[in-house]
Order: C-alpha cells, then structure tokens, then sequence
C-alpha cells in the first residue's frame, strides 16, 4: 500500500483535515523532488488536496487546487500513451471548478456554458 491509498482511505473514513495536511506536505515534497511521484499520482493528490479544501468551505482556494488539478490531468493525459481511466475524474474535476465558479462570481458567468445543471446540483466529486 502506497501513500496514496493511505490519503485515498483516510478521505474515504471523512477525515478531511488530516487528507490536507498530508496532501499538502506531499505535494511540497514533489515540488520539491518531481522524480517522487508520477504525473498520475501527483495529480490524484492534487485531486484529494482539492477536495478537502473544499470540504472545509475554502472554495476559492479549492478552485486553483482543481484548476491545477486539470492542467495535471492535461499533462498526464500528453505524456502517456496510454488512455488513462481517470477521464471520468477530469470532467468531475470540471465540473466542479465551475459549480465553485458559478457559487463565487454568479454575475460573470452563465452556468449553462459551464456544465449542465445537474451537475450543478450534485458538488460531491466521484473520486478516481
């Protein structure tokens, strides 16, 4: 079992907090030494790190976690040659970033544009 898993269980069992603290220090530690996780693993914690800052109602800051989060999800999706299966995860990703879009800035976009409404309503991601 990888660090990964661990922050995927530890965001399954709800503990959103200790998902931030520990996505965050791991994202620093893979800026600070890229070779130390790979573009998928760096981007299923931006992901996870995302999420838990949503949960804590941090919703500007979660959308520059998701927005980088897609550019990740961009990267990776050039890089491998390979489909990867976390496409489903990329357009939950979008979604949410405009569901936050829409919630902060309700004048400057339409929301139609953005996503369907349904998708609108329902703000909790389906993780990988």
């Amino acid at each position: 079992m990888n660090v990964i898993d661990h922050v995927r269980d530890m965001a399954a069992a709800g503990l959103h907090s200790n998902v931030r603290i520990l996505s965050s220090l791991l994202l620093t530690m893979s800026n600070n030494n890229p070779e130390l996780f790979s573009p998928a693993q760096k981007y299923q914690l931006l992901v996870y790190h995302a999420d838990a800052i949503f949960h804590d109602k941090e919703y500007r800051n979660a959308a520059c976690k998701y927005s980088m989060a897609l550019q990740q999800k961009k990267v990776l999706s050039k890089t491998s040659k390979v489909r990867t299966s976390t496409g489903g995860a990329a357009s939950n990703i979008q979604a949410q970033v405009c569901f936050i879009k829409v919630s902060i800035f309700p004048l400057k976009i339409d929301a139609p544009q953005c996503v369907s409404l349904q998708i609108l309503t329902d703000c909790r991601m389906q993780l990988l």
